[in-house]
C-alpha cells in the first residue's frame, strides 16, 4: 500500500500546507476580527498568539472606551483614539500577510506550499517500508 511523502520526514503536520487555505484564514477574519489563524496554520505559533491578543486588546480598547465615551472625558476619547490605531496596525501586519501569501513569500515554518492551490495533500506517492 503507498503511502504519501508525509509518512516518513520529520514534523509531517508542518511540512505541506494549502496556500488557498492560508489565503482564507488571513482574508475571512479580517472582516470581523484579528485573529491570526492563518499564522497557526502555517505554523507560526507565537505569531499567531500575538496576532489574537493584540486583536482583542485593540478591540477591547476601542469598545469599552468608545462605551465610556459617553461620559465625556479627553482623556477617554485618547484612549479610544490608541485603540483604532492599534487596529489599523493589526489590520495592516494582515494585509501584508495577505499579499505575501499570494505572492508565497510568507511559507510554512520548515515547509512549502502544495502544487495545487488548495490540495492540503503533497500528491507525490512514494512506496512505504513494506514495499521496498
Amino acid at each position: 500500500m503507498p503511502t504519501t511523502a508525509l509518512a516518513n520526514e520529520p514534523n509531517p503536520p508542518e511540512r505541506y500546507r494549502s496556500r488557498g487555505i492560508a489565503l482564507l484564514l488571513a482574508i475571512v477574519p479580517f472582516f470581523y476580527s484579528i485573529l491570526g489563524l492563518h499564522r497557526f496554520y502555517l505554523g507560526y505559533a507565537g505569531r499567531g498568539i500575538a496576532y489574537l491578543l493584540g486583536g482583542l486588546l485593540a478591540v477591547s480598547v476601542v469598545y469599552f472606551e468608545g462605551v465610556l465615551l459617553g461620559f465625556g472625558s479627553f482623556s477617554i476619547a485618547a484612549l479610544l483614539i490608541l485603540g483604532i490605531l492599534m487596529a489599523l496596525i493589526l489590520y495592516g501586519l494582515q494585509i501584508s500577510d495577505v499579499v505575501r501569501i499570494i505572492n508565497g513569500r510568507l511559507k510554512p515554518k520548515n515547509g512549502e506550499y502544495n502544487p495545487g492551490f488548495f490540495q492540503t495533500k503533497p500528491s507525490i506517492k512514494v512506496p512505504g517500508p513494506e514495499q521496498r
